[in-house]
């Protein structure tokens, strides 16, 4: 999967080097990439049930959220911003540590 949505994301990246405006194209490009996940992953659920547990060993439950209702209640980024969200420990970067890169 990984490999082919690589190869998509270059095509996509090529083409949008060889027109004189690429954000033109965006849009298309962005629903091919999304119905290629869709395709491997399936449709992203409309409603969801989130439940953990807090530091002091807590039940919470949510349930029936949205995408958009888990985003305004837990997510708290500014999106305009560049978030990237990965998960590559090395000797140096630990697991379960928080590290910034500026």
């Amino acid at each position: 999967m990984n490999q082919l949505q690589t190869m998509k994301l270059r095509e996509d990246a090529a083409r949008a080097r060889q027109v004189s405006h690429p954000s033109r194209q965006k849009d298309a490009m962005l629903d091919d990439t999304y119905q290629l996940l869709v395709e491997m992953l399936g449709e992203p659920p409309s409603h969801f049930d989130f439940e953990y547990q807090d530091d002091a060993a807590k039940f919470h439950g949510e349930y029936e959220l949205t995408p958009v209702e888990f985003w305004d209640r837990y997510g708290g980024a500014d999106l305009h911003d560049n978030v990237s969200v990965i998960n590559v420990p090395t000797e140096d970067k630990p697991m379960f540590r928080t590290f910034r890169v500026d």
